[in-house]
């Protein structure tokens, strides 16, 4: 709150880290080949004092202006906002989808958010309670200028240099975005929907990212959080790309719709990277970069950058927050009680702020708050702890003349010297209280999570106190599982500790094929349920019931992809991808429309196909292979099957003819976009059928997009927000809809 310097936010992820190294002791970090480092190795530190916590955050300040980031490898782009989705933890060894919620006595069959853990609520777009919808509507009302390329230390300027991951984009980032709250009236009977108010929230241009509904005998509020600082594109590693950029969480008193009016908002330093919500309590993490007003750290020398930095009171540089009516700066973070990540040789830290801090909704007050000097990209929640997840990377160099590179599995070998990656991830648990947080341990895990910040907590899941992960490998290489299999423990002693993994000496059979990517996984009570994918799709089985020897139960080969898995009933999964055409070369395939699958994993060993349904042809695109919020899901009944609704942007013809090598290179252009229902039957004629399709009104070009769709279903009728625009219609009759509101 006290400076608002120039910030590029993120699209490249090369070095997302607590400490860069380049220790050429560090193995290359497959599974297999090279056990993961030690638990105790990447244990969080507490300093103990304030005096030694400046010391650590001088020490991180001061390298980032002379050190080498050598980063081997390409760019990859991934979005900044981290919110999740993925696997709800039941009791019942077969797969069991949340149940709708509802309010007392309210006598509706509503769905809620699809979320990950049941009892832990998710930020979205769209909220509900079968009585009144509330849609989150943001609008782009101006484009800054093109941003200059950015300099990252030990990178030639100013040529673009893909070997140490620097991309720079000529485009220009939107800014000054305008937020409303649309509430509406729902009538199921009808179906109707009603506008009732539209309130207007000063977010102070800052992109807001998602909102809660919380209820009460008192009334009730949405939440909403918003973050940013005038732009999109830079180094999701720079520490400098999160320099002036604050957070905003607002609260809207809703419970009279046209009376609804914000009551509260807190300020704070940092920018929000995940929340979550259970009861009154959200759980955010945060990560700020302490700058010092004024000064680019790249734009002087280093003995300018260390002098300035030595004479600076760091006191003064943390991260504070404000709420409404107070006209006081508060420390979000006490630096006697924070601690740090563990550094590797030869390493330095990041002088980034990791905040995670709980908020009481009802009074908008931070309850506890626990901080460590490092870096974090995944927020992971149950509902008796948080994690966070943190990726590190570091390269090995050698020698080809005199190391065989056959022997470095994963090695990029360049003319005489070889960069040999090795990517592990770092996990913190932090217990849940009453109104508290508290550090339990961390641990580590071969591999990463993945590239989509949405999808990266579906490769973790909590259950009977252990923590399962699925990983990555970080090496594409024949000889190498393109997935690993981690299951962690607490110890009691501050260490996050391995008590498996997969594959392993008894179990060595790969999970995936050689160059296969993970894409959905789904973990369900013992069981996960995972998909790989490059030419084909393999559904594994992964068995849990004995947490110290997992294995995999069974697996299934069909043709295309499942991006997300959906628990449908009992032993029923429904997989959401894309079909694929094989290429001849055997490279890989061609993805086409939107494709339903239903499986039956009811018996582990044996995953069946029940049947599969394809939406559209080659340019189909759809905002549920991205974000699980995309799905809504009304669990059936003794009258009724399940429904499914998701949004559709259509390619090409509905039904596409089957797949030949004359039409699978082809693109299609839009055809329109609209919400899908599907019914998912279960029980002894299992399989799909599609209801039609609730259209949204297309531009003047003819276009729609489903981007950030989401669905309601209520009772018997569906509504469809498209655009923060409301249309709605019987499920029955999906195809004469009306809206929009």
């Amino acid at each position: 709150m006290r400076w608002n310097q120039p910030m590029w936010v993120t699209v490249v992820a090369a070095c997302v880290i607590t400490a860069c190294s380049s220790d050429s002791s560090v193995p290359s970090g497959d599974t297999q080949n090279n056990p993961p480092v030690a638990a105790a190795e990447r244990r969080l530190k507490q300093i103990g004092s304030p005096e030694a916590f400046y010391d650590a955050l001088r020490e991180a300040l001061i390298a980032q202006n002379n050190q080498d980031y050598g980063y081997p490898g390409d760019p990859v782009p991934v979005a900044l906002e981290a919110d999740t989705g993925g696997s709800a933890t039941d009791a019942a060894s077969a797969p069991q989808a949340p149940a709708a919620e509802s309010t007392a006595n309210s006598g509706l069959d509503f769905t809620t958010t699809n979320v990950q853990e049941v009892g832990v609520d998710e930020a979205d777009l769209v909220k509900n309670d079968g009585e009144f919808l509330y849609v989150l509507k943001r609008t782009y009302n101006d484009f800054g200028p093109v941003p200059e390329p950015f300099p990252l230390p030990g990178i030639d300027q100013p040529a673009v240099d893909t070997a140490s991951t620097q991309l720079r984009l000529s485009l220009p980032a939107p800014v000054n975005q305008s937020t409303s709250l649309r509430i509406l009236g729902l009538d199921a009977a009808t179906p109707n929907a009603s506008l009732l108010a539209e309130v207007a929230v000063d977010t102070k241009g800052m992109a807001t990212s998602g909102m809660y509904l919380h209820k009460t005998d008192q009334g009730s509020s949405i939440v909403m959080t918003a973050s940013g600082n005038s732009g999109f594109y830079d180094i999701w590693g720079s520490s400098y790309a999160f320099n002036g950029s604050e957070s905003l969480i607002t609260s809207v008193d809703v419970t009279n719709p046209g009376l609804s009016a914000v009551s509260n908002q807190v300020l704070l330093d940092g920018q929000i990277i995940s929340s979550r919500r259970i009861g009154n309590q959200m759980f955010f993490a945060s990560r700020y970069y302490p700058a010092i007003p004024g000064v680019n750290p790249y734009s002087v020398s280093a003995d300018e950058w260390k002098s300035i930095v030595e004479s600076t009171d760091l006191s003064t540089v943390l991260p504070q927050f404000s709420s409404t009516g107070t006209a006081t700066d508060t420390a979000l973070v006490d630096p006697a009680n924070c601690f740090v990540a563990s550094k590797p040789d030869n390493a330095y830290y990041t002088p980034d702020i990791i905040s995670l801090v709980t908020v009481n909704i009802d009074t908008m007050t931070v309850s506890d708050s626990v901080c460590f000097l490092g870096s974090t990209e995944t927020l992971y929640a149950s509902p008796e702890a948080v994690y966070l997840a943190t990726t590190q990377w570091s390269y090995e160099t050698f020698d080809t003349e005199t190391v065989d590179p056959d022997d470095r599995p994963g090695a990029s070998v360049s003319g005489s010297t070889s960069a040999d990656p090795r990517v592990d991830t770092d996990i913190h648990r932090f217990a849940i209280g009453e109104g508290s947080l508290t550090y339990q341990g961390s641990g580590t895990v071969a591999g990463h999570l993945g590239w989509n910040f949405t999808r990266m907590p579906h490769r973790l899941s909590e259950y009977q106190g252990r923590l399962r992960v699925v990983s990555h490998s970080a090496t594409q290489n024949a000889n190498v599982s393109p997935v690993n299999v981690t299951v962690l423990e607490p110890n009691g002693a501050g260490e996050l500790a391995t008590i498996a993994q997969l594959p392993n000496s008894t179990h060595p059979e790969p999970i995936g094929k050689p160059f296969e990517d993970l894409y959905a996984s789904k973990f369900l009570a013992d069981k996960a349920y995972l998909v790989t994918f490059r030419r084909t799709d393999p559904l594994y089985v992964i068995d849990f019931s004995s947490p110290t020897d997992p294995y995999v139960a069974g697996e299934l080969e069909i043709d295309g992809y499942s991006e997300y898995l959906q628990p449908v009933g009992d032993g029923y999964l429904l997989g959401i991808g894309k079909d694929a055409f094989a290429t001849q070369d055997g490279t890989g395939a061609l993805p086409q429309g939107v494709k339903l699958s239903l499986f039956d994993v009811r018996d582990a060993s044996n995953p069946t196909e029940v049947q599969s349904m394809v939406i559209g042809q080659r340019g189909t695109e759809s905002s549920a292979l991205y974000d699980h919020r995309g799905i809504t899901v009304q669990m059936g009944n003794d009258s009724r099957p399940t429904r499914v609704a998701i949004g559709i942007s259509v390619s090409g013809a509905v039904e596409p003819p089957p797949l030949n090598e004359s039409n699978a290179f082809d693109w299609y252009p839009t055809s329109y976009t609209g919400l899908h229902g599907f019914d998912i039957r279960t029980d002894g004629d299992a399989g799909i059928e599609f209801k039609g399709a609730l259209r949204a009104k297309t531009d003047q070009y003819g276009y729609s997009s489903s981007h950030n769709d989401r669905s309601v279903l209520v009772n018997n009728a569906a509504f469809y927000i498209n655009d923060a625009e409301v249309y709605f219609a019987p499920w029955d009759d999906l195809a004469n809809g009306l809206g929009p509101r």
